[in-house]
């Protein structure tokens, strides 16, 4: 996986910042929740799906 670039690291602390927990949602109507982790060494995303109706 290539790293961040500048404008995706920027996108990625604002969403830490604002709320670590966040839906990600397709324009085929698949969703999935993600959980934003800071490390010491960078930020970390760890997501998951989110179940069907």
């Amino acid at each position: 996986m290539a790293p961040l670039g500048q404008e995706e690291h920027a996108n990625i602390e604002f969403l830490v910042e604002a709320d670590p927990y966040f839906t990600l949602r397709f324009r085929d109507g698949r969703a999935t929740e993600a959980e934003v982790r800071q490390s010491d060494n960078g930020i970390h995303l760890r997501l998951r799906s989110v179940p069907e109706p």
